[in-house]
């Protein structure tokens, strides 16, 4: 799913591919615990919860890194020993999903950076890639969201 980040400074792209989630001024206000390998072939392992967030682990897997361009991971929900796990939400749900993020400068609205986010379930059953059509306007929903306080809180930053 597209979205766009308005931001007058095009200059702060970098901010968008390096916002730390447990800043305490971001927006999701997550306690994060994590390791991170940024490179292909790496990963991102990582603990997470927040006020309204139970702990979770979760897994990506790099498979491009064009820092501050394009970002490719495969995620997987995981549990304490970096292995893949069923989603906690229960129900038939993709366990790999290939995820792309990419960084422009956009010269239209806001003069700021165009993210483009797009999820691909990889290796899906039928029953997890309907669950996951299913989900795809709660998604669009969560994202637009979180883009848009990204957005506030990348335009304060310094």
């Amino acid at each position: 799913m597209p979205g766009y980040l308005s931001d007058t400074d095009p200059g702060r792209q970098h901010l968008l591919y390096c916002v730390p989630v447990d800043h305490p001024e971001h927006p999701l206000r997550l306690q994060l615990t994590a390791d991170l390998d940024l490179r292909v072939g790496g990963t991102f392992f990582c603990s997470f919860r927040g006020p309204k967030v139970p702990e979770t682990w979760a897994l990506w897997q790099f498979t491009e890194v064009e820092a501050p361009r394009r970002l490719g991971f495969v995620i997987s929900f995981a549990n304490a020993n970096r292995n893949v796990a069923p989603s906690p939400f229960g129900g038939p749900w993709p366990a790999r999903i290939a995820i792309t993020v990419t960084l422009e400068r956009h010269a239209g609205i806001g003069r700021g950076t165009l993210l483009t986010l797009r999820s691909t379930p990889h290796d899906a059953s039928d029953a997890e890639l309907a669950a996951f059509r299913e989900a795809m306007s709660s998604m669009e929903v969560g994202w637009g969201q979180t883009l848009e306080s990204l957005a506030g809180f990348v335009s304060t930053a310094r």
